[in-house]
């Protein structure tokens, strides 16, 4: 069963395979719940191209099956949207669906949020309410970032400190962040017990009714990561720490664990 990680967002974070060789040696299977690599963005694509090709090597190396999913980063239509694990009680995907304007911090989250109601204005009526029109809406919304990548020539948090008001769009985010994520999932999953997803680069397990939502974080800095690993019905939410040039698993005290 799966060890799900998120938001690698290889060739702009500084992250190599060799920081991660410990939970690919521990994972007998290894999901990346979108933004995997930067390979949209002409300033990152280069460096992204050529690390997502080592980390498929390595893996390939110790047969260890890779599942990419899709995020607002790097998806295209090879790239699957969501999964269910658990009988349908675990939902995983990236999270940019939760939020029309898929990222609000940025400057193309106006065009973002366009996009998407146009998207599912150009449904029939009785398909827009559905799950998949609602992660197809928020695929067409990612495209106003990459359409014109020169408005956003950087995109290192920092680059955030010469806009004042992204910071406020990104607490904003995280303080609604639990809200949106448990209704969506009420509205097109309402079965499923847990939720895994990133996006939002808050690592974070919380509970919501008697739902689990668990976040991943992010490789990316300032922003720490997390894993989580299914197996069968149980799941554990693994806090990850840069130890030595390696994320190592914490002892098993420190995971959060959940049965579904």
């Amino acid at each position: 069963m799966p060890l799900i990680l998120s938001d690698l967002h290889l060739g702009l974070s500084p992250l190599e395979t060799r920081h991660l060789a410990p939970l690919i040696e521990a994972a007998d299977e290894l999901w990346l719940n979108g933004d995997t690599a930067e390979v949209r963005h002409p300033r990152y694509r280069a460096r992204g191209v050529r690390l997502l090709a080592d980390l498929q090597e390595a893996c390939a190396h110790r047969d260890l099956p890779l599942l990419r999913l899709a995020g607002n980063h790097d998806h295209d239509d090879t790239l699957p949207l969501h999964r269910m694990l658990a009988g349908d009680r675990v939902l995983v995907t990236h999270g940019h669906a939760f939020i029309p304007e898929v990222a609000p911090w940025s400057v193309w989250a106006r065009e973002a949020g366009r996009r998407h109601r146009a998207y599912l204005q150009g449904l029939p009526e009785h398909e827009r309410g559905s799950m998949h029109a609602a992660l197809r809406a928020a695929v067409a919304a990612s495209e106003a970032a990459w359409s014109d990548t020169s408005r956003e020539r950087k995109l290192h948090a920092a680059a955030m400190l010469t806009r004042p008001w992204a910071i406020v769009a990104v607490v904003r985010t995280w303080m609604k962040w639990s809200g949106r994520v448990h209704a969506f999932v009420d509205r097109h999953q309402p079965q499923a017990r847990v939720v895994v997803s990133g996006h939002s680069h808050r690592r974070s397990c919380v509970r919501v009714a008697d739902r689990w939502l668990l976040n991943t974080g992010s490789f990316n800095p300032p922003s720490r990561p997390a894993a989580v690993w299914v197996r069968g019905n149980d799941v554990a939410w693994i806090p990850l720490s840069l130890r030595r040039g390696r994320y190592e698993l914490p002892p098993e005290s420190r995971w959060r664990r959940i049965s579904v």
